[in-house]
């Protein structure tokens, strides 16, 4: 028998991990773009004021 919110949980993970994946995506991207679009990290449950994913942008901005 499946526990109580395990599969809204999976789901959110799932979300995570999709969203996490399209900014490690932009990490290869080699184009020129300006520093305010250029990501040069990701964080994925990092240990800020925030526990899902954080990423660094080349003018270090971060959301």
């Amino acid at each position: 028998m499946a526990e109580p919110g395990g599969p809204t949980t999976q789901d959110g993970i799932f979300y995570q991990n999709t969203v996490a994946a399209r900014f490690l995506a932009d990490l290869l991207d080699l184009g020129r773009l300006p520093p305010r679009e250029r990501v040069i990290e990701v964080r994925v449950e990092a240990p800020a004021d925030v526990d899902d994913i954080v990423v660094r942008y080349a003018d270090n901005h971060r959301d």
